[in-house]
């Protein structure tokens, strides 16, 4: 894990660039990006139902939860959720999306938004495939 003053990176979030991926350049600093936020489930959650549990529980048996009993479960915390907006709107970044459920936020901005607000550089990377596409490198 990382820290720079204003910027502690969190545990397993860094997506690595492919080795195959050879960088072409700065992503446009103009050009606007949206960004998908994963959430953790809430503390406390109860672990998913597994495998073993589907398999071993016959389908007449089975009890589906609503999507309010989901989330209420297994969902984001509706604070962290609007810790994340609130930390996109300081950083001028618009919320596209938020989802409790599938514990997501999108948010979009120009790239300069998205390297300041997350302290990397995105880039424009190519890898062997039908296009290039953006990626983040550490700053």
């Amino acid at each position: 894990m990382s820290t720079t003053a204003d910027h502690e990176e969190l545990g397993h979030s860094r997506r690595h660039t492919p080795p195959e991926a050879t960088l072409l350049g700065p992503a446009d600093p103009d050009e606007v990006a949206a960004v998908t936020i994963a959430v953790r489930r809430r503390p406390g959650a109860d672990p998913l139902a597994g495998h073993d549990h589907w398999a071993a529980t016959p389908p007449g048996e089975r009890r589906y939860l609503t999507e309010e009993e989901f989330v209420a479960r297994h969902g984001a915390a509706p604070e962290d959720v609007a810790a994340i907006e609130s930390f996109a709107r300081d950083h001028e970044l618009e919320v596209r999306a938020s989802d409790l459920a599938q514990r997501i936020v999108i948010v979009a901005g120009r790239v300069e938004r998205l390297n300041e607000a997350f302290g990397v550089e995105l880039g424009i990377y190519e890898r062997p495939g039908p296009e290039s596409r953006r990626g983040a490198g550490g700053r």
